[in-house]
């Protein structure tokens, strides 16, 4: 496991992103979360570069990422490192009972 943090000018870190690889030698991006205010300044891409090459160096095959519906800036994002939708994900919601955790399988 490989956990980033960005701690942009030494402050508190605003962001992290989590990478595995399991028993079978498959990897994932698990987590990335960037804070709000940080956005857009690129700290996303790098800590998505990194985890990639960390993944490399593992030979970890294939590399996956699970986004949340709607979450388009991520998708983007992590189009530009060569990832495409692959399987869409339906996850079952009751009926007036909202979910937010509907992922997009990548």
């Amino acid at each position: 496991m490989q956990v980033l943090l960005a701690v942009p000018g030494g402050r508190d870190p605003v962001g992290y992103c989590v990478s595995t690889v399991d028993a079978a030698g498959r990897g994932e991006i698990d987590s990335l979360f960037i804070d709000e205010q940080f956005r857009g300044r690129g700290l996303g891409r790098k800590m998505v570069s990194n985890a990639m090459a960390w993944l490399d160096e593992k030979h970890a095959k294939p590399i996956a990422v699970s986004v949340l519906a709607g979450n388009d800036a991520a998708l983007r994002l992590y189009e530009k490192f060569g990832f495409q939708t692959r399987t869409i994900l339906l996850q079952h919601v009751p009926a007036g009972k909202p979910d937010h955790h509907t992922t997009h399988t990548r």
